[in-house]
């Protein structure tokens, strides 16, 4: 019982008007090597997906499953989400994003 209570607390926490649970999950089988970095189109895309206003939550969330039975999977899910989240999203003191601008001149694409 405590388990489910603490699934359906987590379903239902919301951020800019997305269920966040939901919203991480559909994105976590986006990979960096998926996403054409030279591309600003596809660089915009990916980044407004991670650095999203649920995606910080990503580790609360692999916390509180990590603790629970059921899927552990979906732990290590959430956590891939968090760290990828914390790559493309981190900013230099200019307030940029690192990430992209060196994966854009590398050429990853």
């Amino acid at each position: 019982l405590r388990d489910m209570t603490i699934r359906y607390a987590l379903m239902c926490v919301q951020e800019s008007g997305e269920y966040c649970l939901d919203y991480i999950r559909n994105r976590s089988g986006l990979l960096l090597e998926d996403v054409d970095w030279t591309d600003s189109t596809a660089s915009s895309n990916a980044q407004s997906e991670y650095c999203h206003a649920c995606m910080p939550l990503a580790s609360h969330f692999a916390g509180a499953y990590s603790n629970m039975s059921g899927d552990p999977g979906l732990s290590d899910q959430l956590t891939r989400s968090h760290y990828l989240h914390r790559l493309i999203c981190a900013e230099d003191p200019d307030g940029s994003r690192c990430f992209p601008s060196l994966a854009r001149s590398a050429g990853l694409g």
